[in-house]
């Protein structure tokens, strides 16, 4: 048995369809179910309007209900962080993150200017010293500014670009070199 229950607006528009002796006998029947959780039994009609509005009055019931038993038990423990104000991070911490940073490597064009002018003049001489055409420069970087998936991330760009003219050296001159004379070109012995 409740004190009180929730009459929506909507239970009143729907009455507003029905003549003042059904109107009456709705009202009855939905302070009957919403006080008492009694059902009552009507004319056709009302008990139609009564099964619409049941569903929600028994739901209003069930939280009535389940309210009575408490909510979440509180939280025992105190929180230590409202107390302490954490300190700027250290400069050797910050340097750490950098680290880490710099661990997951990044895209090409993600580079800091001091890191890409330096790998620009590697790549500048590497392609001096094998003897590789300058344009593969150009290939190389637009290849992977291209490249839109986890592919273009990278930890070590100057491993990226030897691989990526080895590679180019092999496609160009590998019907013309067996694999003995490929290892001398490159600097290792064939065994």
């Amino acid at each position: 048995m409740r004190d009180g229950f929730i009459f929506y607006r909507s239970f009143y528009e729907s009455a507003k369809a029905l003549d003042d002796q059904q109107r009456l006998a709705l009202y009855e029947a939905i302070f009957e179910l919403g006080l008492n959780q009694n059902e009552t039994k009507q004319e056709p009609l009302v008990n139609a309007f009564v099964n619409l509005i049941k569903p929600q009055i028994d739901a209003n019931n069930r939280r009535y209900e389940n309210g009575k038993k408490g909510g979440r038990p509180a939280n025992k423990k105190p929180n230590n962080n409202l107390t302490e104000t954490k300190d700027k991070p250290k400069e050797k911490e910050k340097d750490k993150e950098k680290d880490k940073e710099k661990e997951k490597g990044c895209r090409l064009e993600h580079l800091p200017k001091l890191e890409k002018s330096s790998l620009y003049e590697f790549m500048k001489s590497h392609c001096i010293e094998k003897k590789v055409d300058l344009i593969e420069i150009e290939k190389f970087t637009d290849y992977w500014k291209s490249q839109t998936n986890q592919k273009a991330i990278k930890k070590d760009w100057k491993a990226t670009f030897r691989n990526w003219c080895r590679s180019e050296w092999v496609k160009k001159d590998s019907s013309s070199l067996n694999e003995v004379d490929w290892l001398e070109a490159n600097g290792l012995k064939a065994n």
